[in-house]
């Protein structure tokens, strides 16, 4: 043998075998050389008789070392390879080739974040808090940082080859770079891709909660959302002791009747209970913005909350899911020195208990209260002695809510659909108050549009003669306002509340009611603040429409009947109606709806159709704009000199045409001043009030999905409605005597193509089957009720599966209003001289017509 000096003899590669199932390195080169696991390793080639020392890709003192290694188990192979990776002299050993066919797996990593205090050497050996970064897949966990696109790992307790994602690992490990690169407390990466915090610091922290880690030190909350899973070592300044059993405490407040203490408390897994309320008094003072309802969208259940609940007591950890109901229905209570809360706050809270999951120790008169509530806001009471009339079930369940509110002192929103009632459940609530003498020496104050007047005025001739009723109205009314303490119901309008406020701030009133409550949504203006200064000891308004656009309005309404209930404008606001309306908070939104469910009683036709009849007729009475009124009363005028000099000349038996032409007169300019075409009267100028009821009424019933018919006399008054239809882009179809398709017309209907459908009487009146339609408007009565009923079972006949709700327009002081007097009285006269074909006989008398003719 001759020893080759300084010939660099190169081997391949070091190999890993399987032999017997084990594991062997071997170091494969040319076939002819062996090598020696000598120090240095040396080789001898067979085919040429020389020895030497081996060079390789590998030092001399690792070859060493690796030809040295016995033969290892197979399923240490992970190990070894995660092992080898963690030295960069040795290059990724290849598999042999019964390896190579293990299951391989692919997939995304999970990145985590791992705490905890490792040694490690900078410049020199120290304890260091670290932040170490892992990346899991389905076949194991590998640390960042180690070399390889693979690694063995298992699952199910096979070997498996985990295939790794590094441009996706790099990512992760970038984002969290910029994450955290801003903050002076954490270093850089380091090189074995350990976030590194500065211990020193750490120690000088008082955290007083778990939040100062999110905003001073590493931002946990951004880094879990990005996606992270956070864990802690058992050395982790940050593991903390969680606790459980959270107990709610309400007990009754010495000296303050319906006031009630509040109490939490909260205990480890030893058992030893913590005063949680001062903590989170503390807590919310140092970082008042977990009361900002923004705060709680961000809040994941898992978010852990620490809490220092005492100097000599360790910090205890509150998960984020058991705290947040604290936080949220306690606010008030954080915000302000005493510990104490009203009934009605109390009740709300007691009502959580079956939800939050707490121990709770509530007082026995709270929850006797609480009872009561429940009870009362759920009582039927049945139609009261004295009332004309039957209340149907729910006008029943209506009543007794209203006795509820005054029993228990609170203000409601009586806010039923149009047409359930919302009148008769209010007079028949007042005839249960005077008759438990409650009106006795304070009347009810009602405040309603002045179109509505006359109708509160007839409602309660109808219903409850027993009341007496004051109407303040007109320019005589000064006189009466002496009288108030002796009538049980007083009526004013909402424009003259500014007019009348020192007369009416004279009295106290045993109800406060506004109809159409919607008139004080802004309140700011002259009638809202006028109501709110008038003394009542209780107060209720009535409207379909609480809230039109935004919960402002909804506020305004509360702002009226309970101030505070509601919080300040600006507290609802940032708390409830910002979030709800900008941000879409649905938890915000149900516990404002929680909160006011027990003062706002809503019922939709569709929620009590079994109760209701199959067909609902409805009086809308309508009063005239000033223009209208003038031009009304000057036809009425002229037409009135006409017929007296006709009937003195002719006879009253051949004055019949003229009398019906003086009539249609009334009638048109009831409907719209445009259609007397009159040159002084242009109709693009010219302005209905009945129409712009009748367009309020229209709209937000088809808003709701409704299918109506209007049926007016006058052709041309359809015209009239179509353009205000046009303008409101609200679709339409229309039948009168010049349709040709009238099966196209109706089928638009019936299939629902359309929601309105036009119709003159004299096309429509009868042979229609339009089942598809739920609501019937009739513009202009037709005099003769017969017909105004056969008009009706267009929509009301076999095959409707639906509550048909009839609306009969009428304008106030007008002809309208006497014929529907001579309907109910002398209904044979009626249908006589009001037929437009003129084939009646007139059976009126002389003087009942010319009662028409009168001023009002």
């Amino acid at each position: 043998m001759i020893w080759e000096q300084g010939v660099n003899k190169q081997t391949e590669h070091l190999n890993i075998e399987l032999v017997n199932g084990d594991i062997r390195l071997d170091l494969k080169s040319n076939p002819h050389i062996q090598i020696l696991a000598s120090q240095p390793p040396c080789y001898v080639d067979i085919q040429q008789n020389t020895v030497g020392q081996l060079y390789g890709e590998y030092t001399a003192n690792l070859l060493y070392h690796f030809l040295q290694m016995p033969d290892l188990p197979s399923m240490l192979l992970p190990e070894f390879e995660k092992l080898t990776h963690q030295y960069s002299d040795v290059k990724n050993l290849p598999q042999p080739e019964s390896i190579q066919h293990i299951d391989v797996l692919e997939g995304s990593p999970q990145p985590i974040l791992r705490f905890g205090v490792l040694d490690k050497f900078d410049w020199k050996w120290e304890e260091s808090v670290c932040a170490e970064i892992e990346f899991s897949y389905a076949g194991g966990r590998i640390k960042a940082g180690t070399s390889g696109d693979s690694f063995i790992g298992e699952q199910h307790d096979k070997m498996v080859r985990q295939l790794r994602d590094l441009v996706q690992e790099q990512q992760l490990i970038q984002r969290l770079q910029l994450l955290v690169e801003s903050l002076k407390w954490v270093k850089d990466l380091s090189y074995d891709q350990q976030l590194k915090l500065d211990k020193q610091r750490l120690d000088s922290m008082v955290f007083a909660f778990y939040g100062d880690w999110i905003k001073q030190l590493m931002p946990i909350n951004q880094i879990e959302l990005m996606g992270w899973q956070i864990e802690h070592l058992e050395n982790s300044p940050f593991k903390l002791q969680y606790v459980e059993n959270l107990n709610i405490s309400i007990t009754e407040s010495e000296g303050q009747q319906d006031w009630f203490n509040i109490g939490a408390t909260v205990q480890d897994s030893a058992g030893n209970s913590y005063n949680l309320l001062d903590a989170l008094v503390a807590l919310v003072r140092v970082n008042p913005d977990l009361l900002d309802p923004r705060t709680f969208i961000h809040l994941h259940d898992s978010q852990i909350f620490t809490v220092k609940t005492a100097v000599d007591q360790p910090d205890l950890a509150l998960s984020a899911r058991d705290i947040k109901p604290v936080l949220l229905h306690l606010q008030s209570i954080l915000q302000q020195e005493e510990r104490s809360i009203d009934r009605y706050d109390a009740s709300q809270l007691l009502e959580l208990q079956h939800n939050l999951g707490m121990t709770w120790q509530v007082s026995d008169r709270l929850q006797k209260f609480v009872h009561k509530f429940k009870q009362g806001y759920q009582q039927q009471l049945p139609t009261p002695q004295g009332f004309q009339g039957e209340l149907r079930l729910y006008q029943q369940q209506g009543l007794g809510w209203l006795q509820f509110l005054r029993e228990t002192q609170h203000g409601g929103i009586l806010a039923d659909d149009m047409g359930l009632g919302k009148t008769a459940q209010t007079l028949a609530h007042l005839l249960m108050e005077k008759q438990a003498g409650y009106l006795q020496d304070s009347p009810a104050l009602i405040v309603a549009p002045t179109s509505l007047m006359h109708n509160w005025f007839k409602e309660a001739e109808k219903f409850t003669p027993e009341l007496k009723v004051l109407l303040l109205q007109g320019p005589d009314r000064h006189q009466n306002f002496e009288q108030i303490p002796h009538y049980d119901i007083v009526l004013t309008t909402y424009p003259l509340l500014a007019r009348d406020e020192e007369q009416l701030k004279q009295y106290e009133y045993h109800q406060l009611i506004l109809d159409e409550a919607q008139n004080i949504k802004n309140p700011r203006a002259k009638a809202a603040q006028v109501v709110r200064q008038l003394t009542a000891r209780h107060r209720l308004c009535l409207t379909g429409t609480p809230m039109e656009n935004h919960l402002g309005e909804l506020w305004a309404l509360f702002y009226f009947l309970m101030p505070g209930f509601l919080y300040s404008q600006e507290i609802f606001n940032k708390k409830y109606r910002y979030p709800i309306e900008k941000r879409g908070d649905q938890q915000l939104r149900q516990k404002l709806v929680n909160r006011i469910k027990p003062f706002i009683l809503r019922r939709l036709k569709t929620d009590v159709a079994k109760e209701l009849p199959e067909k609902t007729t409805i009086e809308v009475n309508i009063d005239m704009n000033e223009q209208q009124s003038k031009l009304y009363e000057a036809v009425r005028a002229t037409m009135q000199a006409s017929i007296q000099k006709i009937v003195a000349e002719k006879g009253f038996k051949r004055s019949q045409i003229q009398i019906l032409d003086a009539l249609l007169k009334l009638r048109q300019v009831c409907c719209h001043p445009g259609l007397l075409k009159l040159d002084s009267v242009k109709t693009g100028q010219a302005h209905s009030a009945k129409l712009e009821q009748l367009m309020d009424m229209v709209v937000p019933m088809v808003e709701e999905g409704r299918k109506i018919l209007i049926f007016s006399q006058f052709t041309s008054m359809l015209e009239l409605i179509e353009q205000q239809l046009h303008h409101a882009e609200i679709g339409y179809v229309k039948l009168t005597g010049k349709t040709k398709k009238r099966d196209e017309v109706i089928t638009a209907f019936q299939s629902g193509q359309v929601p309105v459908f036009l119709i003159s009487l004299k096309a429509g009146g009868v042979g229609l089957n339009l089942t598809a339609a739920d609501t019937v408007i009739h513009y202009d009565p037709w005099w003769n009720p017969a017909a105004e009923d056969q008009a009706s079972d267009r929509a009301w006949r076999i095959g409707q599966d639906k509550p048909v709700f009839v609306y009969k327009l009428i304008t106030n002081k007008s002809i309208e209003e006497k014929i529907l007097a001579l309907q109910q009285n002398k209904a044979e006269l009626a249908q006589s001289i009001l037929s437009t074909d003129h084939e009646g006989e007139a059976k009126l008398t002389e003087n009942d017509v010319m009662n028409l003719f009168e001023k009002f």
